[in-house]
């Protein structure tokens, strides 16, 4: 019994470190997302000011 609660407990143990690096995995997503999002946003910005210039050439 006593190995079979031990073998338990090592499991438990292992599924905890576990469950802190998928934890840690998804607060690294989360921020690559709102960085992404960031970016993309940016990316607009620069577009549509460049748009904005083209058109003023054009007239």
């Amino acid at each position: 019994l006593s190995a079979a609660t031990q073998e338990l407990s090592s499991t438990v143990s292992e599924l905890e470190m576990q469950v802190k690096e998928i934890s840690k995995a998804q607060e690294e997503n989360a921020k690559a997302v709102e960085t992404i999002s960031a970016n993309a946003q940016n990316l607009k910005n620069i577009s549509e000011g460049l748009l904005s210039s083209v058109g003023k050439f054009k007239t």
